[in-house]
């Protein structure tokens, strides 16, 4: 079902490759744009949100990596027309260890003030380092430590940025009264990885 992108929001999505893999992977989430912004000017927020993700979380993957572009849609109306902007600037992670395979991913759980499955959001990240997962999928403390620190960051900088209000979790059309997008207000890693299945191939 598609998301509803209202007035005044976007949906970003960040665009990374993996040595070896010929199909890009993603993560993605919600934001409210600042409204003192051009709202023409989407290739300008997907800098800054491109170039903030590679300051705060690109040293976690492997250099086998690469994050290569940032894209922010808005969704459109009658009176105010979809808009796309894009920034495209390949960046080789820093990590040197080795990774898991690709349909592992590290989970990253959006939190709202608002009780209900709908106001919770999943973030799927890349995989921690191999030597620091379990044979049972739980992932050291002290990486765990790692990702959350920059995690926290990532978003709190995120917030203070002159292009983004906040992180959102943006509703589908599945719902009969869709409410407005909910605040994300923290992000929480879990100590246990996922898995995704449409990524083994």
């Amino acid at each position: 079902m598609p998301l509803i992108i209202p007035t005044g929001f976007a949906h970003v999505v960040h665009s990374y490759s993996l040595v070896g893999d010929n199909e890009r992977m993603a993560y993605t989430y919600g934001i409210q744009l600042d409204p003192g912004n051009d709202p023409q000017n989407l290739n300008g927020v997907a800098q800054v949100l491109h170039d903030l993700t590679k300051l705060k979380l690109w040293d976690l993957p492997s250099n086998q990596y690469a994050l290569e572009s940032t894209e922010v849609m808005t969704g459109g109306t009658a009176a105010d027309p979809a808009a796309v902007g894009i920034h495209v600037a390949r960046s080789v992670g820093t990590g040197t260890n080795a990774h898991l395979p690709q349909n592992c991913a590290t989970l990253i759980h959006k939190r709202t003030a608002i009780g209900g499955r709908r106001n919770r959001g999943r973030l799927n990240f890349i995989p921690p380092a191999e030597a620091s997962v379990g044979n049972n999928g739980v992932i050291d403390a002290a990486s765990v430590t790692g990702f959350q620190t920059r995690f926290s960051a990532w978003l709190q900088e995120m917030k203070a940025t002159l292009a983004v209000v906040d992180m959102v979790i943006l509703h589908s059309t599945g719902i009969s009264v869709p409410p407005n997008p909910s605040v994300v207000t923290a992000l929480t890693v879990d100590p246990v990885i996922t898995t995704q299945r449409k990524r083994l191939r």
